[in-house]
Parts: C-alpha cells; sequence; structure tokens
C-alpha cells in the first residue's frame, strides 16, 4: 500500500496514518505541510517515508518500532535539534536531512550497514 500526495498545496499538519498499518510508502514531499512528525510507530511495514521540502518542525523522531524503514527524506524543513542514531533501523539505506536546522554532532553511523546516502 502507498500514499503519494506530493507536490500538491497541502497544508496544515500531518493526518493520522496510524490505521493504515499495512502501508509500505508514505509520500507528502513538497507541500506545505507543518507542526511535528510523529515516530509512525503504528506502521511497522513502512519502507519509505518522504516528508522533504515542507514546513515541518521539532525534533527528529527515532522511529522506534519502524524497523523496516530504508528510506527516509526528510530534506528542506525546519528540524531543529540533533540527529538521531538510527541504529534502530538497520535497513535503512538513504538518509538525507539535508537543509534543515539541526545541531550537535553526527551520530556514528556503523551500525547501518546498508546505509549507501
Amino acid at each position: 500500500l502507498s500514499l503519494n500526495v506530493s507536490f500538491n498545496k497541502l497544508q496544515g499538519i500531518l493526518p493520522d496514518f496510524s490505521q493504515l498499518t499495512n502501508i509500505t510508502e508514505l509520500n507528502a514531499a513538497g507541500n506545505f505541510l507543518s507542526g511535528t512528525i510523529p515516530d509512525f510507530k503504528s506502521l511497522p511495514e513502512l519502507t519509505n517515508l518522504i516528508l522533504d521540502q515542507n514546513e515541518f518542525s521539532g525534533n527528529l523522531p527515532n522511529f522506534t518500532n519502524v524497523n523496516k524503514l530504508q528510506y527516509l527524506f526528510l530534506y528542506k524543513n525546519n528540524f531543529t535539534g540533533s540527529i538521531p542514531n538510527y541504529s534502530n533501523l538497520p535497513g535503512l539505506k538513504w538518509l538525507d536531512l539535508a537543509e534543515n536546522n539541526l545541531s550537535g554532532i553526527i551520530p556514528n553511523f556503523q551500525n547501518l550497514p546498508l546505509l549507501e546516502v
């Protein structure tokens, strides 16, 4: 199950998708969505989370129970705070956090053997 609402003029906060337990891809890039994003712990099948180019803010979640996540695109938002370790995401292949307001140190990503980018 894939939901793609990218590059529209959607505004407001990200809706609660917790009932879509079989969703594998959520793409809401290129909108005007704001507020914080959840950790998506009720979406255990999620492999692709694409929320770049919005107006999200707050700290980055560590996506505790989303251990199938492979692609995480959160660039060009307004996230603050430090970058989580993400060692709980062993299948992560692509992580893009560019153009936010992050601070602190870059974590050691040695526990992410599949990380390419």
